[in-house]
């Protein structure tokens, strides 16, 4: 006896191939975490657990003392199933007032909203949205911004215009005295990026980055041949090193000094000026690593 046929959009997940479909493919994601709906938990990308709740609340304690405010709006853009939200309304629950996740992958947002139903911060939620419009979120609504690896999948996509759509919901989303902090391994030059709105590999990530010059960041630059002049939008005031991971801490309104930022050692403090060493002197590695 054979079994009822399968819906239309069953039928057209069923024939999708996950490896065909570009990181800015919501159904690519939604493919990726169906595939582990019976083993889904927390994962955190680019070994992150550890390190980066230290170094964003380090971040937030100095804009905490610079407003005169005990808590503080977060937005984590394209979390996945990261526990980084869990992890800072642990470590500075009366730190936070709002800890708000979104991403496009539904399976995703379910899993973290399930777990935050369990969590004892109020504060904790997570919403179904498209990182390009964040219709969710009102205007100058977050003091911390989190990116870790979402801008990875709009520079490597094939979207013409999806970084810069990116990059104008985020200064719309987060306060002028904000901070939007971003994680990315793609190799791309991300300072040149923002102020330039060009995709060039960064050479102090080696060969395997410079070798992408040749795939997506052409096609980005000859999709913005022609386009509009680049408006920028945020601007590095800090680099901050561990283990070969850059947290670039960025302000959405122009500094006074727009230099390139110096790079921050996150396990010393030792601030590094000009070319950056291998390692820092207490042994933390300060080099990029990049995804070749």
């Amino acid at each position: 006896m054979s079994s009822a046929p399968a819906s239309g959009r069953e039928e057209e997940e069923d024939e999708l191939d996950i490896d065909a479909l570009s990181f800015n493919d919501c159904r690519y994601w939604a493919l990726f975490y169906n595939e582990d709906e019976d083993d889904r938990a927390f994962y955190d990308w680019y070994s992150a657990e550890t390190w980066l709740p230290v170094a964003v609340e380090a971040v937030a304690k100095r804009l905490r003392a610079a407003a005169g405010r005990e808590a503080l709006d977060a937005l984590d853009v394209g979390c996945g199933v990261s526990p980084l939200l869990f992890s800072l309304a642990e470590g500075a629950p009366g730190g936070w007032r709002e800890l708000h996740g979104v991403d496009f992958a539904a399976a995703a947002v379910d899993f973290l909203n399930a777990e935050a139903a369990q969590a004892q911060h109020p504060g904790l939620r997570f919403s179904t949205a498209d990182a390009r419009t964040l219709t969710c979120c009102a205007d100058a609504s977050c003091d911390v911004l989190l990116d870790k690896g979402c801008l990875d999948c709009f520079i490597t996509g094939d979207g013409e215009r999806d970084v810069e759509l990116y990059l104008e919901a985020l200064q719309r989303v987060v306060r002028p005295t904000g901070r939007v902090l971003i994680v990315a391994v793609n190799g791309a030059d991300v300072p040149h990026l923002l102020a330039t709105g060009e995709v060039q590999p960064d050479g102090s990530c080696g060969t395997g980055a410079a070798a992408r010059r040749g795939t997506w960041g052409e096609r980005k630059r000859e999709a913005r041949a022609g386009a509009a002049p680049w408006t920028q939008r945020l601007w590095v005031e800090e680099t901050v090193a561990c283990a070969e991971k850059h947290l670039l801490v960025c302000t959405p309104v122009a500094p006074a000094d727009s230099t390139r930022a110096a790079l921050r050692c996150h396990e010393c403090g030792r601030r590094h000026a000009g070319a950056v060493p291998d390692k820092c002197a207490c042994g933390n590695r300060l080099r990029r690593f990049a995804l070749s």
